[in-house]
């Protein structure tokens, strides 16, 4: 099956210019008026294609093209269309568009395949908004309760739970969803990089062996404000500064563990009543750690607590630090690594297995059904930035060897 192309980015800009921004970006926080449109406007293709469309009661969208046996355990493909803030167009939504398009692809050529075939888009996958990453398919998964999804917020206070019920869904009613899941044969995630690896290798495809699962850090230091310009240099307690020192301590120590390809960083420092005049004294801040290996990941999240109280110890300020959230790396199913190589090698093009930095849905369906994903290329691994792009030969090859893997896995006995 080939793509063709031109039709194909027509249809795909469609869904991707909804939330565009001035920049060339676009922005579809989960469960706003944006991502709502999109899942509107996904639907509406869904239904005009003749798919058997299916709203589960907790967000995720499934439609289902017939196989000639509807008995046998469907092939699920797809991804996720929320974005994060000021966010490129491919990130999820590439993965769902040419899942869709193979699809209709198979349906409007006819080609026979046994097992039906069908996509599921997960809700939520970015943290940007609830600051939860992929909890939509963790929630029907049953990797966390619908309890958790209340003490998700977002910056005005709203709760996951909350925004899921104003917008018609129950996240209580994860049943029919887990049911769904789990009853498949297997999941395959098309997804670009987001990161430089294969653009530096000049190879158009990547398959993914694991996916590094990140860990996810509250910290608060409190100083003592003080009056910037009166309050002698030796006698501050100065929050921001033991915040810079801690940045550079949790750089150290991603660097550490660089060799075990674990990353940490902060990546959000806010300060509580900032003024001019004043010396800092209270910082919240978020801290990232992502890793391949869960003793990689134990050792960097012990670091920052140990230079976190040494820091404290020296400076005078107070600091605290909670777990927002803690998942564990997933290995894709070998089964499907190697049904991915052989597709590639059907279609003639090169190959490289590697693990993903970033998380995916994919990682929640690993532990219940034979998971597989592809990745094409982005220029420079630039992600979640208006600047993100891709080569459409790149779409092309990637859509060449899912759309084989499919038919291949449909066709199963």
């Amino acid at each position: 099956m080939r793509l063709n192309t031109q039709e194909f980015r027509a249809v795909f800009d469609s869904i991707a210019s909804i939330g565009a921004l001035p920049n060339g970006g676009c922005e579809r926080l989960s469960m706003s008026d944006e991502d709502m449109q999109a899942r509107a406007a996904l639907t509406a293709l869904l239904e005009e294609e003749g798919f058997s469309v299916w709203q589960e009661p907790t967000g995720s969208i499934w439609a289902r093209l017939e196989g000639e046996d509807p008995s046998l355990p469907a092939v699920l493909t797809g991804s996720h269309i929320d974005t994060v803030r000021n966010a490129g167009l491919y990130d999820g939504l590439l993965g769902v568009m040419t899942s869709y398009w193979a699809m209709r692809q198979i349906r409007r050529e006819g080609i026979s395949h046994r097992r039906s075939i069908e996509l599921v888009v997960f809700p939520t996958e970015e943290s940007a908004r609830f600051n939860y990453p992929t909890i939509g398919s963790k929630l029907i998964a049953g990797k966390v309760s619908p309890d958790v999804l209340k003490s998700c917020l977002d910056a005005d206070g709203l709760s996951l739970y909350d925004a899921l019920r104003q917008r018609g869904f129950d996240p209580e009613n994860t049943e029919p969803g887990y049911r769904r899941l789990t009853s498949a044969d297997c999941f395959i995630e098309l997804h670009i990089e987001q990161g430089p690896l294969l653009e530096s290798r000049k190879t158009p495809i990547g398959i993914v062996e694991a996916i590094a699962a990140p860990t996810r850090l509250r910290v608060g230091i409190t100083g003592e404000y003080a009056h910037s310009g009166a309050c002698p240099m030796h006698l501050r307690r100065d929050a921001l500064a033991a915040s810079a020192e801690l940045i550079l301590a949790v750089e150290k120590i991603g660097q550490l563990e660089a060799v075990n390809h674990s990353v940490a960083a902060v990546t959000c420092c806010d300060l509580v009543k900032e003024s001019m005049n004043v010396v800092p004294g209270q910082v919240m801040m978020s801290i990232d750690i992502r890793g391949t290996d869960i003793d990689s990941i134990d050792r960097c999240t012990a670091g920052v607590r140990r230079s976190l109280k040494r820091i404290c110890e020296t400076r005078g300020v107070k600091g605290e630090i909670s777990l927002i959230s803690r998942d564990e790396p997933v290995h894709m199913a070998p089964s499907m690594m190697h049904a991915i190589r052989k597709s590639c090698e059907r279609c003639r093009l090169p190959y490289h297995i590697m693990p993903s930095g970033a998380g995916h849905d994919a990682m929640n369906t690993a532990p219940l059904i034979d998971t597989g994903m592809i990745f094409i290329p982005c220029h420079g691994g630039i992600s979640h930035n208006p600047n993100e792009s891709i080569e459409w030969a790149d779409v092309e090859a990637g859509y060449n060897v899912l759309s084989e893997l499919l038919l291949n896995r449909a066709n199963r006995r």
